[in-house]
């Protein structure tokens, strides 16, 4: 993930009086992420400079429910605030429960021109600290109106070498197309592989509908090389970087390189509008 730039969102975010345009303003979807792990998928709708809703995605009901009604947190008191300007904007969940406390979850989002999305910085700022629980997290958030971000119902994969590792979502941007893979173990033992570095003869890569050209891969949101290793009924997601794919092309196929049958490939991927 882009911590430097993510860093400067707590450096840059101020507020004043004064009107100004706000480019926030929207419908954002998007998912956060810790260094190995997913920690929120999330659905915010921003109204006003100072008017927000969100929401979070619960995969066992495949669908966003807001957060004040969500009942995954019953037991809690809950509040949302927000405050923002022009390109800046802090979103406040606050919760006090008898069993964990007073505590609150801050999304902290800078609008990146190049990336056509909100950067988000995410901190869990819960009173008494839990060690066990996420603290911080990074990731993009997208406008529903941007054709670039495909996920769900305009993401479309024709046939896949292994149904255990999926592809979650993918961004274009003009520099870059962003890929990030779900591998979820609904096995009792362990998965294991590894995602290799650039130029590596295994290094995945996408071609066009022929399979005539090739966008090589230029980096991750993790370290490369990386062995994902994931236990008996969890998921783990990892984000990859390539070079940047036409605006108009449609329809690509995502290898993992070298020859043998133990590779990860993904055909016919649909990216739909």
């Amino acid at each position: 993930m882009k911590f430097l730039q993510l860093m400067l969102i707590s450096c840059l975010i101020c507020f004043n009086t004064s009107a100004q345009k706000n480019n926030l303003i929207g419908t954002w979807s998007g998912k956060i992420y810790d260094e190995y792990d997913l920690i929120w998928d999330v659905k915010v709708v921003i109204s006003g400079s100072s008017s927000a809703e969100i929401y979070l995605y619960d995969e066992a009901k495949s669908k966003y429910i807001s957060y004040l009604s969500d009942p995954r947190f019953n037991g809690q008191k809950r509040s949302v605030s927000f405050q923002s300007q022009e390109n800046f904007g802090t979103l406040t969940l606050s919760y006090e429960s008898s069993v964990t406390g007073k505590g609150q979850s801050v999304y902290n989002m800078i609008y990146d021109d190049k990336e056509a999305a909100l950067s988000c910085l995410w901190s869990n700022n819960s009173v008494p600290f839990n060690e066990t629980s996420k603290s911080i997290g990074v990731g993009y958030l997208y406008n529903s109106t941007t054709k670039f971000y495909y996920s769900g119902t305009n993401l479309v994969v024709g046939g896949q070498s292994y149904s255990y590792i999926k592809i979650s979502e993918i961004k274009r941007t003009e520099k870059s197309t962003v890929i990030t893979f779900k591998v979820d173990n609904t096995t009792s033992k362990n998965i294991v592989g590894t995602f290799h570095e650039p130029g590596h003869k295994t290094a995945f890569y996408i071609t066009d509908e022929n399979r005539s050209t090739k966008y090589k891969l230029i980096g991750s949101d993790l370290s490369l090389p990386y062995q994902i290793d994931v236990a008996p009924n969890k998921t783990k997601y990892i984000s990859l970087i390539f070079e940047p794919i036409p605006t108009k092309m449609t329809l690509i196929n995502v290898f993992e390189g070298g020859e043998g049958e133990n590779l990860w490939k993904f055909f016919d991927v649909r990216l739909k509008d």
